[in-house]
């Protein structure tokens, strides 16, 4: 009966860190990037695809995030005068260097300005 109880609870344990871990916020599934769009539309960035991408750590772009700490908008640095590199060229910076990187490996990946700033993506 005792070795029953312990499995059982055991269960009841691992299902719920399962559900918590799962339940964990990973952020929007998409983020409309509209911050400095002057030529082109904004950028519709899938997050959670990004997330789910093979060598991609959270750290890639949320370089000053703490552990536990919630996760500040870049342009609370970025283009604030405070030395960060301003919101537009740490973007694309980030973004064009991660892409060029990829599509060197093979992989299929925007390039170019209009892969991302699509205006039927944007205005989801």
């Amino acid at each position: 009966m005792k070795k029953s109880i312990a499995i059982a609870l055991t269960i009841v344990v691992a299902t719920a860190l399962a559900v918590s871990l799962a339940a964990a916020d990973n952020g929007a599934e998409v983020i409309v990037i509209n911050q400095v769009q002057k030529k082109f539309p904004p950028v519709s960035f899938k997050h959670h695809a990004h997330q789910n991408l093979e060598g991609v750590q959270c750290a890639d772009c949320h370089h000053t995030a703490k552990a536990g700490e919630a996760v500040k908008a870049c342009s609370s640095c970025h283009g604030q005068g405070n030395g960060a590199p301003e919101y537009k060229t740490a973007m694309h910076k980030s973004c064009q260097g991660c892409h060029k990187k990829m599509a060197t490996a093979g992989k299929s990946v925007p390039t170019k300005c209009t892969g991302c700033h699509q205006k039927d993506l944007a205005a989801r």
